[in-house]
């Protein structure tokens, strides 16, 4: 029997702990209380000595962040974009620079 009290039933009835959360980012649990600090974790509420986090906040959270992550958006990768053409500007200097070599 578990001393901690049941979760709270939400929308969709569930919630991670910050253990839960740390444990799913593979990172600590101290980790996570900084990141809520800085407003950079997802939205969780403090009931009694506990954060919960929403399920559904936290995987939209992590939607967002790899929207924002050219690894996980191509559209976002540098290495995709086509090879920009040289301007005329560009161009005239660099064969001024030849003729003068």
């Amino acid at each position: 029997m578990s001393d901690e009290p049941a979760l709270p039933e939400g929308a969709d009835g569930t919630y991670l702990t910050v253990k839960q959360l740390a444990d799913r980012w593979h990172t600590s649990e101290n980790a996570i209380y900084i990141r809520r600090h800085k407003r950079t974790a997802p939205p969780g509420y403090q009931e009694g000595r506990r954060v919960l986090f929403p399920l559904a906040e936290v995987e939209a959270h992590e939607r967002q962040k790899q929207a924002a992550d050219s690894r996980f958006n191509t559209a976002l990768d540098p290495t995709r974009r086509p090879v920009e053409a040289r301007t005329a500007k560009r161009s005239k200097a660099l064969a001024d620079d030849r003729e003068a070599a």
